[in-house]
Protein backbone atom coordinates (compact mmCIF):
# COMPACT_ATOMS: atom_id res chain seq x y z
CA UNK A 1 0.00 0.00 0.00
CA UNK A 2 2.99 2.43 0.82
CA UNK A 3 4.38 2.02 -2.28
CA UNK A 4 1.68 2.35 -4.06
CA UNK A 5 0.46 5.75 -2.42
CA UNK A 6 3.87 7.03 -2.83
CA UNK A 7 3.34 6.32 -6.82
CA UNK A 8 0.25 8.56 -6.76
CA UNK A 9 2.88 11.44 -6.65
CA UNK A 10 4.74 10.45 -9.61
CA UNK A 11 4.38 12.61 -12.99
CA UNK A 12 3.43 9.07 -15.30
CA UNK A 13 -0.13 9.33 -15.17
CA UNK A 14 -0.37 5.58 -16.50
CA UNK A 15 1.18 5.18 -13.10
CA UNK A 16 -1.05 7.34 -10.90
CA UNK A 17 -4.21 5.42 -13.37
CA UNK A 18 -2.68 2.10 -12.29
CA UNK A 19 -1.73 2.96 -8.41
CA UNK A 20 -5.81 4.13 -8.49
CA UNK A 21 -6.82 0.94 -9.23
CA UNK A 22 -4.96 -1.45 -7.02
CA UNK A 23 -5.29 1.14 -4.08
CA UNK A 24 -8.94 0.94 -4.37
CA UNK A 25 -9.03 -3.16 -4.71
CA UNK A 26 -6.98 -3.50 -1.69
CA UNK A 27 -8.87 -0.77 0.16
CA UNK A 28 -12.23 -2.30 -0.78
CA UNK A 29 -11.37 -5.51 0.66
CA UNK A 30 -9.05 -4.88 3.82
CA UNK A 31 -9.41 -2.52 7.00
CA UNK A 32 -5.90 -3.00 7.44
CA UNK A 33 -5.27 -1.86 3.95
CA UNK A 34 -7.39 1.26 4.33
CA UNK A 35 -5.47 2.26 7.98
CA UNK A 36 -2.03 1.86 6.17
CA UNK A 37 -3.24 4.27 3.20
CA UNK A 38 -4.38 6.88 5.71
CA UNK A 39 -1.28 6.28 7.34
CA UNK A 40 0.86 6.90 4.39
CA UNK A 41 -0.52 10.05 3.68
CA UNK A 42 -2.77 8.46 0.81
CA UNK A 43 -5.89 10.60 1.17
CA UNK A 44 -4.13 14.37 0.12
CA UNK A 45 -2.57 12.42 -2.75
CA UNK A 46 -5.53 11.36 -3.85
CA UNK A 47 -7.18 14.65 -3.04
CA UNK A 48 -4.66 16.17 -5.42
CA UNK A 49 -5.92 14.23 -8.06
CA UNK A 50 -9.56 14.77 -7.90
CA UNK A 51 -8.39 18.22 -9.47
CA UNK A 52 -5.12 17.48 -11.33
CA UNK A 53 -5.51 13.69 -12.47
CA UNK A 54 -7.05 11.96 -15.38
CA UNK A 55 -10.54 10.53 -15.76
CA UNK A 56 -9.81 7.64 -14.58
CA UNK A 57 -7.57 8.95 -11.69
CA UNK A 58 -9.98 11.21 -10.51
CA UNK A 59 -12.92 8.22 -10.89
CA UNK A 60 -10.74 5.78 -8.73
CA UNK A 61 -9.97 8.60 -6.13
CA UNK A 62 -13.29 9.98 -5.39
CA UNK A 63 -14.11 5.79 -5.35
CA UNK A 64 -11.56 5.31 -2.73
CA UNK A 65 -12.48 8.42 -1.00
CA UNK A 66 -16.19 7.31 -0.20
CA UNK A 67 -15.25 4.17 0.71
CA UNK A 68 -12.72 5.46 3.45
CA UNK A 69 -15.75 7.56 4.02
CA UNK A 70 -18.09 5.06 5.46
CA UNK A 71 -16.08 4.67 8.20
CA UNK A 72 -16.74 7.48 10.67
CA UNK A 73 -12.45 7.35 11.71
CA UNK A 74 -11.78 8.53 8.65
CA UNK A 75 -14.06 11.98 7.99
CA UNK A 76 -11.90 14.41 9.87
CA UNK A 77 -8.41 13.12 7.75
CA UNK A 78 -10.49 13.77 4.46
CA UNK A 79 -12.07 16.70 5.89
CA UNK A 80 -8.41 18.31 7.31
CA UNK A 81 -7.35 16.89 3.80
CA UNK A 82 -9.49 19.83 2.14
CA UNK A 83 -11.42 17.07 0.44
CA UNK A 84 -14.29 18.97 0.10
CA UNK A 85 -14.02 21.96 -2.38
CA UNK A 86 -13.40 19.52 -4.79
CA UNK A 87 -15.68 17.27 -4.25
CA UNK A 88 -17.93 19.68 -4.61
CA UNK A 89 -16.78 20.51 -7.88
CA UNK A 90 -17.04 16.81 -9.17
CA UNK A 91 -21.20 17.34 -8.42
CA UNK A 92 -20.85 19.26 -11.46
CA UNK A 93 -19.09 17.03 -13.47
CA UNK A 94 -20.59 15.87 -16.65
CA UNK A 95 -18.73 12.30 -15.53
CA UNK A 96 -21.61 10.14 -13.97
CA UNK A 97 -19.70 8.31 -11.93
CA UNK A 98 -17.38 11.20 -10.44
CA UNK A 99 -21.01 12.67 -9.56
CA UNK A 100 -22.02 9.52 -7.58
CA UNK A 101 -18.78 9.08 -6.11
CA UNK A 102 -18.64 12.50 -4.99
CA UNK A 103 -22.05 12.70 -4.08
CA UNK A 104 -21.60 9.85 -2.20
CA UNK A 105 -18.59 10.70 0.33
CA UNK A 106 -20.42 13.95 0.79
CA UNK A 107 -23.50 12.22 2.36
CA UNK A 108 -21.47 10.23 4.37
CA UNK A 109 -19.82 13.17 5.52
CA UNK A 110 -23.17 15.11 6.44
CA UNK A 111 -23.74 12.17 9.19
CA UNK A 112 -21.86 14.78 11.29
CA UNK A 113 -22.81 17.99 11.69
CA UNK A 114 -19.06 19.47 12.33
CA UNK A 115 -18.56 18.34 8.46
CA UNK A 116 -21.85 19.67 7.30
CA UNK A 117 -20.84 23.35 8.06
CA UNK A 118 -17.51 23.13 5.76
CA UNK A 119 -19.87 21.80 3.44
CA UNK A 120 -22.01 24.51 3.72
CA UNK A 121 -19.09 27.46 3.32
CA UNK A 122 -17.92 25.93 0.54
CA UNK A 123 -20.63 26.06 -1.77
CA UNK A 124 -22.17 22.50 -1.41
CA UNK A 125 -25.63 23.45 -0.87
CA UNK A 126 -26.35 24.42 -4.09
CA UNK A 127 -24.40 22.14 -5.79
CA UNK A 128 -26.25 19.35 -3.52
CA UNK A 129 -29.64 20.63 -5.11
CA UNK A 130 -28.50 20.43 -8.55
CA UNK A 131 -27.71 17.01 -8.31
CA UNK A 132 -31.55 16.82 -7.51
CA UNK A 133 -32.49 16.72 -10.70
CA UNK A 134 -29.50 14.81 -12.64
CA UNK A 135 -30.20 11.83 -14.44
CA UNK A 136 -28.30 9.10 -12.43
CA UNK A 137 -30.98 8.08 -9.42
CA UNK A 138 -28.31 6.57 -7.39
CA UNK A 139 -26.97 10.10 -7.40
CA UNK A 140 -30.13 11.90 -6.37
CA UNK A 141 -30.44 9.53 -3.95
CA UNK A 142 -27.39 9.88 -2.27
CA UNK A 143 -28.13 13.51 -2.55
CA UNK A 144 -31.35 12.81 -1.03
CA UNK A 145 -30.05 10.89 1.72
CA UNK A 146 -27.36 14.11 2.21
CA UNK A 147 -30.54 16.26 2.57
CA UNK A 148 -31.88 13.89 5.32
CA UNK A 149 -28.70 13.80 7.61
CA UNK A 150 -28.54 17.93 7.22
CA UNK A 151 -32.01 18.02 8.13
CA UNK A 152 -31.69 16.37 11.18
CA UNK A 153 -29.51 19.26 12.37
CA UNK A 154 -31.38 22.70 12.78
CA UNK A 155 -28.26 24.90 12.20
CA UNK A 156 -28.62 23.55 8.33
CA UNK A 157 -32.28 24.48 8.07
CA UNK A 158 -31.97 28.68 6.49
CA UNK A 159 -28.99 26.47 4.12
CA UNK A 160 -31.24 24.29 2.63
CA UNK A 161 -34.04 27.03 2.40
CA UNK A 162 -31.47 28.98 0.76
CA UNK A 163 -30.83 27.13 -1.32
CA UNK A 164 -33.96 26.25 -2.64
CA UNK A 165 -33.45 22.77 -2.28
CA UNK A 166 -37.37 22.24 -0.86
CA UNK A 167 -38.42 22.59 -4.37
CA UNK A 168 -36.56 20.07 -5.94
CA UNK A 169 -37.02 17.36 -2.72
CA UNK A 170 -40.98 17.66 -3.16
CA UNK A 171 -40.59 16.94 -7.31
CA UNK A 172 -38.44 13.70 -5.38
CA UNK A 173 -41.59 12.41 -3.71
CA UNK A 174 -43.28 11.22 -6.61
CA UNK A 175 -40.23 8.59 -7.74
CA UNK A 176 -40.64 4.96 -8.88
CA UNK A 177 -37.08 5.04 -6.91
CA UNK A 178 -37.69 3.72 -3.07
CA UNK A 179 -34.12 4.68 -1.92
CA UNK A 180 -34.80 8.20 -3.70
CA UNK A 181 -38.12 8.77 -2.45
CA UNK A 182 -37.40 7.73 1.47
CA UNK A 183 -34.65 10.26 1.18
CA UNK A 184 -36.46 13.08 -0.11
CA UNK A 185 -39.44 12.32 2.40
CA UNK A 186 -37.14 12.02 5.28
CA UNK A 187 -35.44 15.30 4.36
CA UNK A 188 -38.97 16.95 4.18
CA UNK A 189 -39.75 15.50 7.35
CA UNK A 190 -36.92 15.95 9.58
CA UNK A 191 -37.30 19.85 8.40
CA UNK A 192 -41.37 20.04 8.45
CA UNK A 193 -41.30 18.62 12.09
CA UNK A 194 -38.42 21.00 13.48
CA UNK A 195 -41.02 24.27 12.26
CA UNK A 196 -44.11 24.64 11.11
CA UNK A 197 -43.16 27.16 8.84
CA UNK A 198 -41.76 24.99 6.95
CA UNK A 199 -44.13 22.56 6.87
CA UNK A 200 -46.36 25.44 5.22
CA UNK A 201 -43.40 26.01 2.28
CA UNK A 202 -43.38 22.37 1.67
CA UNK A 203 -47.34 22.05 1.39
CA UNK A 204 -46.82 25.21 -0.66
CA UNK A 205 -44.17 23.48 -3.10
CA UNK A 206 -46.56 20.48 -3.88
CA UNK A 207 -45.44 18.44 -1.14
CA UNK A 208 -47.81 16.61 1.33
CA UNK A 209 -48.77 18.65 4.53
CA UNK A 210 -46.90 17.28 7.78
Amino acid sequence: VRHLVATLDVTNVSAQETATVALYRQVSGSTEDEEALVEAGGIPKLTALLLGGTQIAQAKSSKILWHLSREPAHRAAIVHAESIPPLIMLLDSEDIKLQRNAAGTLRNLTADGTWQRHIETAGGMEALTRCLSVSNPETRALTCEAFWNMAGDRSSHLAILGANAILELVKLLDSDYEREQLGASGALWAMAAAHAEYGVLIADAGGLPP
